[in-house]
């Protein structure tokens, strides 16, 4: 089974103060030199962030929720194409 970047991501999540009425929270996102390299885009209302992978960078919370959801989302798609594969696997294996 493939690894997702959800289990490879390993994101340190802490909160700080608000600066500015916004809640601050540090978040690191998993880098590799492959897939995982480059940085994440967010944004929320207009407000954009480009995340650096690797680095532990502080954003507000909004943020880091989108960039939670993502994860999930393309874990949740992973796991679905590992299934549909699996599935087409064993039709293909009994027509033979």
């Amino acid at each position: 089974m493939a690894r997702t970047e959800t289990a490879k991501n390993e994101e340190a999540k802490t909160e700080t103060p608000a600066v500015g009425g916004k809640k601050m929270v540090k978040i690191k996102l998993f880098r590799d030199n492959g897939r995982y390299k480059d940085a994440v885009y967010a944004a929320v209302n207009g407000e954009s962030y480009m995340i650096p992978r690797g680095v532990e960078v502080e954003v507000p919370d909004y943020i880091a929720e989108v960039v939670e959801n993502s994860i999930r989302q393309d874990e949740k798609t992973a796991n679905q194409m590992e299934h549909l594969e699996a599935q087409y696997d064993q039709k293909t294996a009994a027509q033979k």
